[in-house]
């Protein structure tokens, strides 16, 4: 007994530095600060009240919320495809993907972020090729906008997306789609009547985790964005580290917390909603 608890010990004391860190985050979201990283003691809700009254604060928040949309549904759109082909199409076609897509999840994110701006950059491969093929005449701008954060933010987000769908996809049965085509449904028609609503659970999931990973992301605006197109990261970063005001920064933070929690528990609900007596065998 006395070995098992010395196995848990470890992940108990992250759990708690976790949580004492968390708490002290939210005592120092309703203090005041005096500036160059002193605070003042008391209660107050002036950090909060001052962040949705500043539009200038809440345009971060709109433009996370619109950003992180944009790139969900992006995931959506690319990672279910390449989902259903990767069950459908046999298992070197799915060894194939997942080695990307698992490479591209633990490879270092600062790094594949660095590359992308060697791609998309002014001089970068995309544009040099197209100018190469005279497909554009002037240089199109792919980086330090709203194109490329949402381009970094799809490419690490995608595999999040992509494993939860495979699987649900695979618990559709080939038994459950010939049993929908035999009784004179097409393939469409069968896809969008028993596929697609049985591999709900796993959309929802793929919905949960890229959304969560995309509204907290700080390095695709920072380097892709070049300042021109920063999220709620970003500014709590700007306000703890350049600013030393830990209070804002610590109200930041937990509006964007409460938010996400907020999206999750709708998502939640909704998908809830059109999952509710499909059951998955």
């Amino acid at each position: 007994m006395s070995g098992a608890y010395l196995l848990i010990t470890p992940s108990f004391l992250f759990i708690i530095i976790f949580l004492f860190a968390l708490w002290t985050l939210f005592v120092f979201s309703f203090r005041e600060s005096l500036g160059m990283g002193q605070i003042k003691p008391g209660f107050t809700f002036l950090q909060y009240a001052r962040f949705f009254k500043d539009p200038h604060y809440l345009g971060y928040l709109t433009k996370s919320l619109w950003l992180t949309t944009l790139s969900t549904l992006i995931c959506i759109l690319f990672g279910y495809p390449t989902a259903y082909v990767m069950v459908r199409k046999g298992k070197w076609f799915r060894q194939l993907i997942t080695i990307f897509l698992v490479i591209n999840l633990f490879s270092m994110y600062v790094v594949r972020v660095y590359s992308l701006m060697v791609v998309l950059g002014n001089n970068g491969i995309i544009v040099r090729s197209l100018n190469f093929l005279d497909v554009i005449q002037t240089p199109i701008k792919l980086m330090y906008n709203e194109i490329g954060v949402i381009i970094g933010l799809f490419i690490g987000s995608v595999p999040f997306m992509v494993f939860p769908i495979c699987s649900a996809l695979d618990n559709v049965t080939e038994d459950q789609v010939e049993a929908a085509l035999s009784l004179g449904a097409n393939r469409i028609k069968t896809f969008f009547a028993v596929t697609f609503p049985l591999s709900l659970p796993g959309v929802a999931s793929g919905i949960l985790l890229s959304f969560s990973w995309s509204l907290s992301s700080y390095v695709a605006p920072a380097l892709l964005g070049g300042g021109f197109s920063e999220m709620m990261a970003n500014f709590i970063y700007d306000q703890a580290i350049g600013l030393l005001n830990f209070p804002m920064a610590s109200a930041s933070a937990f509006i964007l917390l409460f938010i996400t929690i907020f999206i999750i528990f709708l998502i939640n609900k909704v998908f809830g909603h059109f999952i509710r007596g499909i059951v998955v065998k």
